[in-house]
């Protein structure tokens, strides 16, 4: 799918994140989990993988990632990435619960993964543009 290379380079070119040292959560272990949490640990971050499935959660597993739930890992991620294709994978409420300046991003199917319809109506919530087309 290319996730392994436009993961990585999608988040630096955006944010100019170093992702070495980061705690990287991964939500889902499907093909482009798979190939999303490889890159995201070649890049030298500590990978941690949400998922529903329970042969997917082995293979995760066995190849070497914890295996979490979102809820457990709101409060020391650094870096999320939703690769699911399913709606609401992160909410408000785990927004709201996330380390301050902490990277929500989506590289699954669709775009409503993440819960943008509720944050952009949040009270206390604004938009900081980080750089042109972004």
């Amino acid at each position: 799918y290319g996730c392994r290379e436009s993961l990585a380079d999608g988040i630096k070119r955006a944010t100019d994140l170093m992702i070495a040292g980061k705690v990287a959560v991964v939500c889902g272990y499907g093909d482009v989990g798979k190939g999303s949490a490889h890159s995201l640990r070649g890049f030298g971050a500590r990978v941690i993988v949400t998922e529903i499935d329970p042969i997917n959660a082995l293979q995760a597993a066995m190849e070497g990632f914890e295996v979490k739930t979102v809820e457990d890992v709101l409060h020391e991620a650094d870096i999320f990435v939703t690769t699911t294709g399913n709606k609401d994978v992160i909410t408000l409420e785990h927004m709201q619960g996330m380390k301050n300046n902490a990277l929500v991003c989506n590289i699954g199917h669709f775009d409503n993964e993440i819960q943008m319809d509720r944050l952009n109506t949040a009270l206390g919530v604004s938009k900081e543009n980080i750089k042109p087309q972004v």
